[in-house]
């Protein structure tokens, strides 16, 4: 018999194998709420997005959020937005504060607190908003000049100084809004540094003795793929860094602190501890080695899987990190949607929310995640003070509202107590080797708690081999049939995973075929409460099995089938803060060595 999760109910997902650890893929699987059990993650809920009443056309992807002055900030594109106070669910509008500019950009602006003030960057300038308690504060022009590229605001406690990068350079500014210059200390530039030779500055944070500085490589001196990224130690004060650390990547994207202890996210999706000496792998995305997830040599923020503001910890000791999962060639991974992954110690990396086209407020189901968005921003914890019913973190995005076509959110996670009526969410275990040459997998045994939902469920399915999955536009015809151009004829049987567009983010399995010159339309066993319009699908090769024996708080899943080796999917529909406990797979030897 094996066990998932060992006895030491640890699930783990390796992404580096899919034979190491007990978990191969995930969806929206919560490993943090409460350890040792499966619950499902939290949808993400639109709080505000593009051709919402007083957005304007220039809202973009939404790339730094800060509370300040009773308000919560964006930059969202070409402006900065402000919501309604003390709760994450009311919408956000443009700033109308004396001074306001709309030069902002999603690719190149940030935002940070400094001197009692709310100071944002631009394609070429810095500015300050004043604190009055009402949000309305004026604007301020402070610098001017910045080159065309990322401006990361960095505050550094040990000098009280404001650091901002600009492309190749590091400038800084005290209290006074004087900004130091290319001879003055407080100042990094191509001139008297090893910056020059190495990219441009992709992000940066402030330790309590050191500035990290991380590289971005774009093509240096035409020696851009042979490149190794940095990662450089700075007292912010002299004209020299005061140590370099190599990564074997392209780039570092993101990176953060825990526990005054710098981790990057690099282009290869591996998160690195600094170890006192090198930056040491701790986890990493499924990603093979010889994939990029976006284009690793863009210089624009909002052009990477993950944003510089898009990596956060929580006061749990985890990692998460918002990640748009296309590949450089267009494609995606089978086992690395988009969405919130989660990274800890015991687990490693695993899926644990999605975005959703719910609006925040509402209870009306019209999808359960979206896999495939096109964009991410920022992702920032924001627990405000309010005492009513609200999420706790901010995130920013571009999603396909259907097929093809993009819109831009701030989205807030789902709040507690739960609104939602139901949640959707999937594991598939490493592949299991027989114990003899071949074994008889004779059932699957699943333990749970007992459902709150009265449309409670939970269905295993299985395989014994592998094949490349076949994505398809669809039309949906009702909430139960779609249409397509593509030949489906032979996938009767069959899993579909309908990847985007409403309905998105739920399995079932093809019933039927038909075809009239040029559509397909396929018949499923399952419902898409919401699902209309055009979307994506995947079609892969697992096998439904029927319950046998079904309660309320277990389930038995006969296979009857002899392999050399066999996967399990085991997906969950169920409400609230409902737990999966276990998945045992009976197996014996059927021929020995």
């Amino acid at each position: 018999m094996i066990r998932i999760p060992t006895i030491e109910r640890k699930f783990v997902q390796t992404n580096r194998s899919n034979l190491l650890g007990n978990l191969w893929s995930s969806w929206n699987i919560d490993l943090d709420s409460n350890p040792g059990a499966i619950r499902l993650g939290k949808r993400w809920k639109i709080n505000t997005k593009s051709g919402d009443v007083g957005i304007t056309a220039d809202f973009d992807v939404p790339v730094a959020f800060q509370p300040f002055d009773n308000f919560v900030f964006a930059i969202c594109g070409g402006k900065v937005y402000k919501n309604g106070g003390q709760n994450l669910t009311s919408p956000f509008v443009a700033d109308i504060s004396t001074g306001v500019t709309a030069d902002y950009t999603s690719s190149y602006s940030d935002m940070t607190i400094f001197s009692d003030s709310l100071v944002t960057t631009t394609d070429t300038k810095v500015y300050s908003k004043v604190s009055n308690t009402l949000g309305t504060g004026a604007w301020t022009e402070r610098a001017t000049g910045l080159t065309s590229s990322y401006h990361k605001l960095v505050y550094f406690k040990k000098f009280d100084r404001l650091y901002v990068s600009s492309g190749f350079s590091i400038t800084s500014c005290d209290t006074s809004w004087l900004f130091s210059t290319f001879s003055d200390d407080y100042y990094l530039s191509t001139g008297n540094s090893v910056l020059a030779n190495t990219g441009v500055v992709s992000t940066m944070v402030a330790s309590s003795d050191s500035i990290w500085i991380a590289m971005y490589h774009h093509g240096i001196n035409g020696d851009s793929l042979s490149s190794l990224a940095s990662v450089y130690e700075w007292d912010g004060f002299s004209h020299q860094v005061t140590r370099e650390h190599k990564l074997p990547a392209a780039s570092v994207y993101a990176m953060i602190l825990v526990n005054n202890v710098p981790h990057v996210m690099d282009s290869n999706g591996i998160l690195r501890k600094f170890s006192g000496y090198s930056f040491e792998e701790i986890g990493r995305l499924p990603l093979r080695s010889e994939q990029y997830l976006g284009d690793p040599y863009s210089i624009l923020a909002d052009g990477r899987f993950i944003h510089p503001n898009g990596m956060a910890a929580t006061e749990n000791g985890t990692i998460q990190v918002l990640v748009c999962n296309i590949n450089v060639n267009g494609t995606e991974n089978e086992n690395l949607p988009s969405g919130i992954w989660e990274w800890s110690k015991d687990s490693g990396f695993v899926h644990k929310s999605s975005i959703s086209y719910m609006q925040s407020g509402t209870t009306t189901v019209s999808d359960y995640g979206q896999n495939v968005i096109s964009k991410v921003g920022a992702l920032t914890r924001v627990k405000l003070g309010s005492t009513s019913a609200q999420g706790t973190w901010l995130m920013g995005a571009e999603y396909y509202t259907d097929s093809s076509a993009v819109k831009s959110a701030i989205l807030t996670d789902e709040p507690y107590p739960s609104d939602l009526p139901i949640r959707y969410g999937y594991f598939v275990t490493s592949w299991m080797l027989s114990e003899g040459l071949r074994d008889s997998w004779q059932n699957m045994f699943a333990r749970y708690r007992k459902f709150l939902g009265e449309n409670d469920k939970i269905t295993g399915k299985y395989r014994l081999l592998e094949s490349d999955p076949v994505t398809i536009t669809i039309i949906w015809v009702t909430t139960s049939s779609f249409t397509t151009t593509t030949d489906v004829s032979s996938y009767v049987g069959y899993e579909v995973e309908v990847l985007q567009g409403k309905g998105s983010g739920k399995c079932s399995h093809i019933t039927s075929v038909s075809f009239s010159n040029p559509n397909y339309t396929v018949t499923l066993d399952e419902t898409y409460v919401g699902a209309s319009g055009t979307g994506k699908a995947r079609i892969q090769n697992w096998t439904k099995i029927p319950a046998l024996n079904q309660g309320t708080d277990q389930a038995e899943f006969p296979i009857g089938q002899t392999a050399v080796r066999i996967q399990a999917k085991i997906c969950l529909e169920m409400t609230g803060d409902a737990d999966f406990y276990d998945l045992s797979i009976i197996n014996k030897v059927h021929q020995p060595y």
